[in-house]
């Protein structure tokens, strides 16, 4: 084989498998996007005002956000580094969680 023709096959298939990449990323972005426009209309809060709100330590809220089994990861919102709590999707988990309801603090 041509070492050209060799060249150019590896080029193809490069460009095939960052394509496939892209793909799977844009994929997982739009999914995403769509779960935030879901939850467009919920109030939300930061890290520090829902741990203050919900009275829940914040070493805590971050335990439970770093278990991939707590089911946290999938309420909140991430924009970069900054984690957005959506109110009523938190509450929901929170109730899903809890055996006794939580009270809120007065505002």
């Amino acid at each position: 084989m041509d070492p050209l023709e060799n060249l150019g096959s590896l080029v193809r298939d490069a460009i095939a498998s960052a394509i496939t990449e892209l793909r799977s990323d844009v994929d997982q972005r739009l999914e995403e996007f769509a779960v935030h426009l879901e939850m467009g209309l919920d109030r939300r809060l930061t890290v520090a005002e829902a741990c203050e709100y919900y009275r829940i330590g914040r070493s805590t809220f971050d335990r439970l956000h770093a278990d991939p089994d707590s089911g946290l990861r999938e309420v909140v919102l991430r924009f970069g580094r900054r984690i957005v709590v959506p109110e009523r999707a938190f509450e929901q988990w929170l109730r899903s969680r809890s055996p006794r309801p939580r009270r809120k603090r007065a505002r």
